[in-house]
């Protein structure tokens, strides 16, 4: 990639995932679901524990989603590296380490996941206004 310098490549880039980011945001627009949702003007009674818990899991779940973009775009640089080794084993090694790395990486983040999910289902009763968040 040498008629590519690191800057300009690091520059789309950086446009690249701000879109990524930003997109799904302004897409989906409609369907806004604001952060908090209790003590505002739409909804002007007090917070309680279970407002905060809905806090909580939608932030969970924007990290979730973004952990998955972050993902997809990590495996299409790992499998990008891969084939344009063009047979040099360093290339591929390399390559070979960011595809692992997102992979640990991605089963690390669902996987603790999974194990908060498990333990509010386990200690939360299932008529408690906590679990009326947590889908």
């Amino acid at each position: 990639m040498s008629f590519i310098n690191k800057k300009t490549l690091a520059g789309i880039l950086a446009i690249f995932l701000f879109l990524i980011l930003i997109l799904p945001s302004v897409g989906l627009a409609i369907d806004y679901t604001p952060l908090i949702q209790c003590g505002t003007i739409a909804h002007p009674d007090s917070c309680k524990f279970s407002d905060f818990i809905g806090t909580i899991n939608r932030i969970i779940n924007w990290i979730i989603s973004m952990a998955g973009v972050i993902f997809t775009v990590s495996f299409i640089y790992g499998g990008f590296l891969y084939v344009t080794s063009a047979g040099d084993t360093g290339k591929q090694g390399k390559a070979k380490d960011v595809l692992r790395s997102t992979l640990k990486g991605f089963v690390i983040i669902l996987v603790s996941w999974l194990i908060v999910y498990t333990i509010l289902h386990t200690l939360a009763p299932q008529n408690s206004s906590i679990l009326q968040f947590i889908k």
